[in-house]
């Protein structure tokens, strides 16, 4: 099977446009995001004019493509979480950990 027609081209969005679009959503992602996969996946495949021998070797490396290409979406620097430290007056008002200070005998 080659992807260098229009039949082809057809197929894959008929066939697969919608599990690569789920199996992204699992992952966490916008359906932006899994739209986006879905597009660079289809044109790797028609840059690379890749053959597969039947099928099932076609839907599992199309669905390999997009599982790495989630994880590495997630993985980006632009989608890492960061936490914030809250700057509130609220914070400064609780109480140490710290051990309080030992008062010395006789002072009081």
């Amino acid at each position: 099977m080659e992807w260098n027609s229009p039949a082809e081209a057809q197929r894959f969005v008929a066939d697969y446009a919608n599990p690569i679009l789920r199996l992204c959503l699992t992952y966490s992602l916008t359906r932006e995001d899994a739209q986006d996969i879905c597009q660079e996946i289809f044109l790797k495949l028609l840059e690379q004019n890749r053959t597969f021998a039947d099928r099932e070797h076609e839907k599992a490396y199309i669905l390999r493509m997009a599982i790495n290409a989630c994880k590495n979406l997630l993985k980006s620097a632009g989608r890492r979480r960061t936490s914030f430290i809250m700057r509130d007056t609220a914070w400064t008002r609780l109480p140490s950990c710290a051990p309080a200070p030992r008062r010395r005998p006789g002072n009081g």
